[in-house]
Formats: structure tokens, sequence, C-alpha cells
């Protein structure tokens, strides 16, 4: 005759008790939840169970995890003081799906499995953006874009659109922020997979984000931002090109590239009260806010400069975008702060780099000079700061040439600001760099430094 406990006993050493014979109880579901904490880590909380459920004394909590689809259960935690009902688990692995479950002992009983949780180990903002792409993006992409989601919540709460040019045209149409929207084409702009959209008065992207229509939106008339990222300045000099915007006789949120430069404004007047801006920089942030009624402020990256300009009311119509200059992500909603700018553009232009939009190939090194010496020429730069490029300079790559025409790699340097170059007395030489970033991606060349060695 078969003993019925002996088998229980031996399923349950199996199931990690340790050698004991331990009797399985069975009882109701346990209250189980899993919330992510980070892209690591998630947060367990559950619920002891009642008497009737349970009818022991002295009631400890195991919880157990595993990698959704394998069959061994790993213990996380075992809590004995039958009051603790949170626990967070580190070490996970981004973007990797895990089941949580509960046990409960008392003495030689141990419950029966309870209800086990599914979690996929992304912020809920990203695991809803992901799973609205009919393609999905490869692994390495979305863990830097989940990363990016963590670091800005903030600002993404802030948000009523925000679109990021993907791999596919349907990937790029959707709301990050709320994937349940899309953009729709006009016609028929170009789009450049990870680079951006581009377009003109007849072929471009609405957004269908209208502000105006008096629903409820972050975005107010003195509470706004809006913001760009141009991807590379194609428009010819002396054009003119609406980059975004949304008009009405009136009041205008306008950003447009202009003969005189990049022009602009949010919730004010659209014949006063504008920006002038500096000249377009390609591979960069374009920033409008405004958080009162007599000024708002533009950023050009981390530049910034304030207008006074009265509020104006915010048009019935909807957000479009259109440009000769490839636009590769766009946001509006509330104001942000300089430092929730600041801290957003941080987040988000590694993960541009990193898609392909060429923030950093685009990026040209400045600071070179060439000062001649004995039988030497000394090369000088200044590596760009952390708040300009988010990038680590991890190797600066030397060319040098005899007739300012042709340049030779001479030297690939580590993340220095000098080097020294052994020149024939009397001898020009011509000399350029570039940077290359801790993705190995590298910058565009400097404008040409020479000296003649003395």
């Amino acid at each position: 005759m078969i003993n019925s406990l002996n088998i229980l006993n031996k399923i349950n050493r199996i199931n990690g008790s340790g050698g004991r014979n331990i009797v399985q109880h069975s009882f109701s579901d346990a209250t189980l939840t899993a919330t992510p904490a980070s892209n690591t880590a998630i947060d367990l909380e559950f619920a002891y169970p009642s008497s009737g459920d349970f009818p022991y004394s002295n009631v400890k909590a195991k919880l157990y995890y595993r990698v959704t689809g394998t069959t061994p259960w790993s213990l996380a935690t075992y809590i004995t003081d039958g009051v603790t009902t949170t626990y967070q688990k580190t070490g996970l692995t981004q973007g990797i799906s895990y089941d949580f479950m509960v046990r409960f002992v008392s003495g030689s009983v141990i419950s029966s499995v309870g209800t086990i949780v599914t979690k996929l180990m992304f912020n809920t903002i990203s695991t809803a953006y992901f799973a609205a792409m009919t393609e999905q993006l490869p692994s390495d992409e979305k863990n830097v874009i989940d990363d990016a989601i963590w670091s800005t919540a903030t600002q993404i709460a802030k948000m009523d659109c925000m679109m990021l040019t993907l791999a596919t045209e349907q990937q790029s149409l959707l709301y990050l922020n709320d994937p349940t929207k899309t953009g729709v084409k006009v016609n028929s702009p170009t789009f450049t997979a990870y680079k951006g959209w581009s377009g003109d008065s007849t072929n471009n992207v609405n957004t269908g984000y209208n502000p105006g229509d008096g629903g409820t939106y972050n975005f107010k008339k003195e509470d706004a931002s809006l913001s760009v990222y141009v991807n590379v300045k194609l428009h010819p000099t002396g054009s003119t090109n609406e980059i975004i915007y949304l008009l009405q006789p009136v009041q205008a949120i306008r950003l447009r590239e202009a003969p005189s430069g990049l022009t602009g404004g949010v919730n004010g007047s659209l014949d006063t009260g504008h920006f002038l801006l500096f000249a377009i920089d390609e591979g960069n942030f374009i920033s409008m806010r405004r958080n009162n009624s007599t000024q708002h402020t533009a950023n050009i990256g981390f530049t910034k400069q304030t207008v006074n300009s009265a509020s104006q009311d915010i048009a019935d119509n909807s957000f479009k975008f259109r440009c000769e200059s490839r636009v590769s992500m766009i946001f509006c909603g509330a104001y942000l702060t300089d430092q929730e700018l600041s801290d957003f553009q941080d987040a988000w232009l590694p993960v541009l780099e990193h898609l392909g939009s060429d923030y950093w190939s685009n990026y040209v090194p400045t600071t070179l000079t060439a000062t001649a010496g004995a039988g030497k020429i000394d090369l000088a730069w200044t590596l760009p700061v952390t708040t300009y490029s988010p990038y680590t300079v991890t190797n600066v790559v030397i060319q040098e040439s005899t007739d300012n025409v042709t340049f030779t790699d001479i030297a690939t340097l580590g993340a220095v600001e000098a080097y020294e170059a052994t020149v024939p007395t009397g001898q020009t030489r011509y000399y350029k760099i570039r940077y290359i970033s801790s993705r190995n991606i590298h910058t565009t060349n400097s404008a040409e430094a020479h000296a003649t060695a003395l």
C-alpha cells in the first residue's frame, strides 16, 4: 500500500524543505503584489493568511522567485517575525520576466502554492510602450529607453505628448507617455529610422494633440513646455521653415528656422515677443517654456534666454511638426524647471545617441590650438563638459597634414587635453582632432590648427 504522506514529504523535500518531513496545507490564494522599483529591483508585498485559511500559530513567510518559463524556484527571503509584509528583491536583470510566490510556514506545516505573480523588469510606462509596438525592438534598445524612463518619471508625468523616433513608422508615431494615442502622417513626410521625420508645409506629422480644445491637459496658458530634438540641419541658408507649430491669427506656439536664425515662442503673440535664438544647433534639444503671464524662456541645449512677452490663450488647433531638419524627439506638457529640463536632456541624449540619432557624431571639437616650440608643436584642447556632452570621452585622435589637404591619424590618446608633436625646425604642420565616446562613436573632426616649428 502506498503511503500518500511519504509521497507528499518527498515532494516537499524537492520543493526546498531542507530534508524535513513537512506537511503541506491547502488554503485560499495568498495576496501578493510585485511592483518594479528600478530596472533591477522589485518591491514585493503580501498579506498573512487568516486563521481560517491557515489555522496555525507563529506563521512565517517565504518569498520565492524564478525566471518565467523555468521550473526551479529560488528563495528570495525568509521572514520569521510574522509581522513584516514587504521585501525588495534586488539583483534582477532588466527586461527579464520573473515569477514571484509567497508560502507560509508554521512548524512542520507549509502552505500550498498561492497566487504566482509575473512581472517584466521594466518600468510600467516602458511595458505599455513596448507592448503597443507591432514590431519589437532589440533588448539593448529597450533597456536604454527603460533606463531613461526610470530617471525621468517626474518629467514624463508632466507631459501630454512625447514621441521618439525608433525603427519603424508605427513605433515612431506612438506617444511614449500614453501609447493608446498616436500621431498621424499627413501626406508623405520622410521617415528615417532612428533619426527622425522631415517634411514641408504639405507633408508633415500631426500629433493629434490639441491643448486648446477645452479638455484637461498639463500644457496650460502659463504652465507650459515644448521641446524638440533637431537631428540634422538640412535646409539651405536663408530659407524659412516651421519646425513645430500651432497657429491662430494672434496666438502662437511656434518654433521656426528663419534667415536670421531660429525663432520661437510659447503661448505668446505671433507678431511680437518671440525669440531670436542662436543659429540652429543640430544634435541638441530646442525648448521653450512659460510659467508666468509676462515672460517665456528658450533653451538650445543648456543655454537659456528669457524674453518679455504677455501670455495668450492657447489656440484651438493640433500640434504639427514639419521640417527639413529631422526631428527625432518631441515633448509637450507642463512647465519643467531648469533642473528638470537639464536632467531630462542628460537622460535622453545618451538614448538618442545609442539609437543612432547622430548627437555625438555631429559634435565638433572647437578648442584646438597649436603652439610652436623648438623642434615641436604643442597641441592643446578642452574636453567637453558633461552638461553639454553626456558621454565620457575615452579617446582623442590626432590627425596631421603637411599640406592642409590630406590628413593622417598619427596618435590615439586617452582622455587627455594635450599632445606634443615632433616637427623639424622650420616645417609647418596642420592638425585636427576628434573625440571617441564611451560608446565608441567618433565625433566630427575639428577645424585645423597649425604652426611652424622653431
